[in-house]
């Protein structure tokens, strides 16, 4: 039925809509198109723009775990995606691709239990329950998407040894290999074979939910989409999956006590979950949570929300980085052990591991010496020895230690002090103030002298709307809101200590979780639920198992790799039998990143006449994306 707009905004008023109704009629077609039914509810009241059983806001593997389910399951599925194609995936493009795991999901349980024991009453058991029991399904999950069981490989992540149930953990790695993105990749490719039940909107930022005021059913969301609002059904349920507020500088001051953080993953993570879960009446928890703090670099003069800073690895630095010299704070003094091991951002204080803050900036400080010897494995981007840097102003230069203290506005005495301890503690073959073992430190006497501007990264955050143990959002009485779901790293269940591979885990348990609730909720209206059905055959065109045979037919073959910015095509020519060219189509690679790989890799490949090499520092997933793509090719091409 078609309504006023001065009509709709009176009805919509009393609801949970806000905002949102600025505009929702703009574009929008008759309800009667797309409504099936009676016209007498709040919904029927709405003129949808589309209309499909589950809407999934996020296209990380959370988000893409809950389309490929929602779809295998016979629901037609919209997943809606924030950034640009090339941008899309979120921390999980970015993430170390561990799957956590387990193989005895009741001693498992006991290892989650305890890691929650100090915040206990904010943990939901049961949630923990159910995430123990799915972590057992996840190498099945890995092997029904296409990962080849004799490739997966494993590795060992035991956070938090001394716990009980530590035995129980389990990391899985899609691939075999961990940072290559490789579990992301398979999931998109899922999603992809998955078109014809399955659409995906990138660049579709989801706005506002649309709640029916009474019952507070959640009945869509409102989608930015071309530079128009468009009102979406979601006729079984909405699932959150937009991942943390890595990126929102005003939510990180509130929510984590810090000014600000630098982006090194996910430039897209705004907090939106979190504001679309408040603007449901959802209740909140973990929002104190993150993993981190790490270190990072970023330009005075950059764009801190559109900019990626340079993340020279977890904080504090071990081997080689640690070794420039030492870090002080906005006093010029030391504060810590700049080598402590710590658990993905958690320092051992007082026998707690907590998450530390740290002074707003701090500056590594070291002399020439260390400069040429260590200074290229801090940030491989950079050049080997500074001098590039020095010159863009990145590294700050003095001729002596209180020249460099007044540079960088810190106390000079205080820095002097501190560099004296290093050198007395190396001198006498002592620990070093905090700690500090001798066979770290490196002396700081040899000038000039430099010092690099730090700010606070993260992994991820982990607060958001209150999930329970069926992935639903609960509101701040404690009751689920009716077709709103959540999974991954928006509300979290860690509510203190982690494990590596944790936020991957609950992405792939309660987006299952997720999708088949919410596929169940559709069925509630149109009888839609199926039951889990085969699926398509999963892809195998960028994770490719097997090797190359080296005796090819001749012939040009192209694959595509999925690379940190998307796909592109890798077109490989046989001549008399042998690989006589690699070519990289089109690709949005970083410059002086990723196509550092570009570069190198064609004529390894050709030299050596097989895709088996080795990366390329700092190119990591630039490098995979052409090698299996290539690998590919060669497996097409073998006799």
């Amino acid at each position: 039925m078609g309504i006023s707009r001065r009509e709709f905004l009176k009805g919509a008023a009393a609801g949970a809509l806000g905002v949102a109704v600025t505009g929702m009629l703009s574009g929008c077609n008759d309800a009667s198109q797309s409504q099936p039914g009676s016209q007498d509810t709040f919904a029927d009241s709405i003129a949808w723009d589309d209309t499909y059983d589950v809407i999934v806001a996020g296209f990380g593997i959370g988000g893409a775990t809950a389309a490929v389910v929602a779809s295998d399951l016979g629901a037609k599925v919209l997943l809606a995606e924030k950034a640009p194609e090339s941008d899309a995936g979120g921390c999980s493009k970015y993430a170390g691709q561990l799957v956590l795991s387990t193989e005895n999901a009741d001693e498992f349980y006991k290892y989650l239990e305890a890691m929650s024991k100090t915040y206990e009453h904010v943990t939901d058991y049961e949630a923990l329950r159910v995430y123990a029991e799915g972590c057992a399904e996840n190498f099945d999950w890995l092997v029904k998407l296409g990962a080849d069981a004799n490739v997966i490989g494993t590795m060992d992540m035991y956070e938090n040894p001394e716990l009980p149930g530590v035995d129980a953990v389990k990391i899985w790695l899609v691939s075999g290999r961990a940072n290559d993105s490789g579990y992301y990749r398979l999931l998109k490719q899922n999603v992809e074979l998955r078109n014809e039940t399955l659409d995906v909107w990138y660049e579709a930022p989801a706005m506002h939910v649309i709640q029916d005021p009474q019952t507070k059913t959640i009945l869509g969301l409102q989608i930015e989409k071309d530079g128009q609002l468009r009102n979406v059904r979601a006729l079984g349920g909405v699932i959150l999956a937009t991942g943390g507020f890595e990126n929102n500088d005003k939510m990180i001051a509130n929510y984590l006590d810090m000014p600000y953080a630098y982006t090194w993953a996910a430039l897209h993570n705004t907090g939106d979950g979190v504001k679309l879960g408040i603007e449901a009446g959802a209740d909140l928890w973990h929002m104190g949570v993150c993993a981190g703090y790490l270190w990072g670099f970023l330009p005075d003069d950059a764009d801190r929300s559109t900019t990626r800073c340079y993340r020279p690895g977890s904080v504090p630095w071990t081997k080689a980085p640690a070794r420039m010299g030492m870090m002080v704070g906005t006093n010029g003094t030391r504060w810590m052990n700049e080598t402590q091991t710590h658990r993905h951002g958690r320092w051992l204080v007082g026998g707690e591991w907590l998450i530390m803050k740290h002074p707003i900036p701090a500056y590594v400080i070291f002399d020439d010496d260390a400069r040429l010897e260590y200074l290229s494995t801090m940030f491989t981007q950079w050049s080997a020895d500074g001098v590039e840097e020095i010159e863009k102003g990145w590294i700050i230069k003095a001729d002596t230690l209180e020249e460099l203290a007044e540079k960088i506005g810190v106390e000079p005495e205080n820095v002097i002090a501190a560099a004296q301890d290093i050198n007395e503690a190396f001198d006498s073959g002592r620990s070093a103030q905090y700690e500090r073992p001798h066979e770290t430190l490196t002396p700081i006497r040899k000038a000039p002298f430099y010092a690099i501007k730090m700010g606070p990264t993260m992994y991820n955050t982990d607060g958001g709307p209150v999930r329970s143990a069926r992935a639903e959002v609960m509101d701040t009485d404690g009751n689920p809101i009716p077709h709103l779901f959540s999974c991954g790293d928006l509300g979290s269940i860690f509510s203190h200590l982690y494990n590596g591979g944790g936020n991957i885990g609950e992405c792939t348990v309660f987006g299952r979780i997720a999708a088949r609730n919410a596929v169940a909720g559709a069925s509630e209206l149109h009888g839609k639920f199926y039951g889990e059905g085969e699926g398509p055959k999963p892809a195998t065109d960028t994770l490719v198992s097997g090797n190359d045979t080296g005796n090819y037919k001749d012939g040009t073959y192209t694959a595509y790799g999925e690379g940190m910015s998307g796909r592109f095509p890798v077109t490989v020519t046989i001549t008399e039998g042998k690989i006589t060219g690699v070519e990289i189509g089109e690709h949005g690679e970083t410059q002086g990143i990723g196509t550092n790989a570009i570069d190198a890799l064609p004529n390894q490949i050709i030299e050596q006449q097989t895709a088996d090499i080795d990366v390329v520092s700092g190119a990591t997933i630039t490098s995979n994306a052409i090698k299996s793509a290539v690998k590919a090719c060669l497996i097409e091409a073998s006799i």
